[in-house]
């Protein structure tokens, strides 16, 4: 895992996840990171799929692949995903970290009580 001092969010993106992941609450929100390289430029709300929103999140691939097809016609790239942890800490999980994909960006935003938390940033090279 690497440390992300290096990503940044636009100011709309960072509110806008950052309500998503308010609204969601006390499920876990989730969604794709748009934007290129190193630089959130928006974020996409996905649908949670998990079969217990309270405690997982999972993103269907019908929900995804329109995000992806979207790339081919010029639309910011996905660079990565986002979801909350409901009162937790925004450290990955064993689970967060044996299901990334390498090269994408990660943001988990800890989420206490309904208010948003600290938030981590994280990606698997290689």
């Amino acid at each position: 895992m690497k440390p992300a001092p290096d990503l940044v969010l636009t100011p709309v993106a960072r509110r806008r996840l950052l309500e998503d992941v308010s609204r969601a609450y006390p499920a876990e929100a989730c969604g794709a990171l748009l934007g290129n390289a190193d630089e959130v430029v928006g974020v996409h709300p996905l649908p949670n799929r998990s079969s217990d929103p309270t405690c997982a999140f999972a993103i269907g691939p019908g929900d995804l692949e329109p995000l992806l097809r979207g790339e081919a016609d010029g639309e910011p790239a996905v660079i990565g995903f986002y979801h909350s942890h409901p009162d937790c800490d925004p450290d990955p999980s064993a689970r967060d970290i044996r299901a990334a994909w390498p090269g994408y960006w990660y943001v988990v935003v800890g989420i206490d009580r309904g208010s948003v938390g600290a938030s981590r940033a994280w990606r698997i090279d290689g």
